[in-house]
């Protein structure tokens, strides 16, 4: 199901600071079987955590912009693009994790979201817990894949102190 990527290319890579966190914003672009053209920001932060985010370049003005459907009926093709975008991380660093925040539809709560469950299944498929710890947070969607090689100290600890730093999750 996850096996027809498109794809990627690197568009740009942006210094970035939020919360006092730097961090470096790795932008991808890639072009669907429809023509539109979506985004995937890799934000490389500290201990080696990309966090994953897409979205349609049309929408990249708003500031909602991950909360809109597509509607192009397209979505396992991109979330292959995407899983296939976390492989290629990985091989370039082998012990990086990942994290998301399974965002909210236009007019849905942030308590554990719909798209948190389709993401849910899908790290469960893909990640195996042999390999990456999953932490969920659901009262903000937030998933973190922790990988098992990464020796940092604390990492859990040190990982959700930072995101709750930058993403406001409490």
């Amino acid at each position: 199901m996850y096996n027809k990527p498109y794809r990627t290319f690197l568009l740009n890579k942006e210094d970035c600071c939020s919360s006092g966190v730097d961090y470096i914003k790795r932008i991808y672009g890639f072009d669907c079987k429809h023509g539109h053209r979506y985004i995937i920001w890799a934000e490389h932060y500290p201990f080696d955590i990309f966090a994953i985010k897409f979205f349609l370049n049309r929408n990249s003005n708003s500031t909602r912009k991950f909360k809109i459907l597509s509607a192009l009926n397209d979505p396992f093709r991109v979330f292959s693009t995407c899983i296939q975008l976390m492989a290629d991380l990985r091989e370039e660093i082998p012990h990086c994790s990942f994290g998301f925040i399974a965002t909210s539809l236009v007019k849905e709560d942030d308590l554990n979201t719909k798209r948190l469950s389709v993401y849910r299944k899908i790290m469960d498929e893909l990640f195996s817990p042999v390999n990456y710890n999953h932490y969920i947070f659901e009262p903000k969607s937030a998933y973190l894949l922790l990988n098992k090689q990464n020796d940092t100290p604390d990492l859990i600890k040190k990982s959700e102190k930072m995101f709750t730093r930058i993403f406001e999750i409490k």
